[in-house]
């Protein structure tokens, strides 16, 4: 029987405006030491490789997702971010860097990562 410890694993897309907010929130809450992050490049075998292991477990495969626990998993940014504030008895309105983020960066960040996912449909 092993005594270590499971650390979440959270898998994040390279240039996602999703993942950025959950990846800033866990820096602001001192989190992130909790976790082990997996950066995935778009366009990368290791994103194809690593959709066939999410699949698995998820009826839709999107970034970011975090394994829980073993074999346990979660999407959606705002899922695990509540996830993981309410485990570490934070309150969100009390990060003032996430608060700015995802109130303002965030909102034009997601407007042009939207737009950019359909010229990329639209070119394929």
């Amino acid at each position: 029987m092993s005594d270590t410890v499971f650390k979440p694993s959270v898998y994040l897309l390279h240039g996602c405006p999703f993942c950025m907010k959950l990846r800033l929130f866990l820096l602001e809450a001192k989190l992130i030491d909790q976790v082990d992050i997996l950066l995935v490049k778009s366009d990368s075998d290791e994103l194809r490789h690593v959709k066939e292991k999410l699949a698995v477990y998820l009826p839709k495969v999107g970034f970011p997702t975090v394994e829980l626990t073993p074999g346990q998993y979660m999407a959606e940014s705002d899922d695990i971010i509540a996830w993981f504030a309410e485990g570490a008895g934070i309150d969100i309105e009390t990060l003032p860097t996430f608060q700015d983020f995802a109130s303002g960066i965030f909102n034009r960040h997601l407007g042009l990562y939207r737009e950019n996912m359909q010229l990329k449909q639209q070119t394929t």
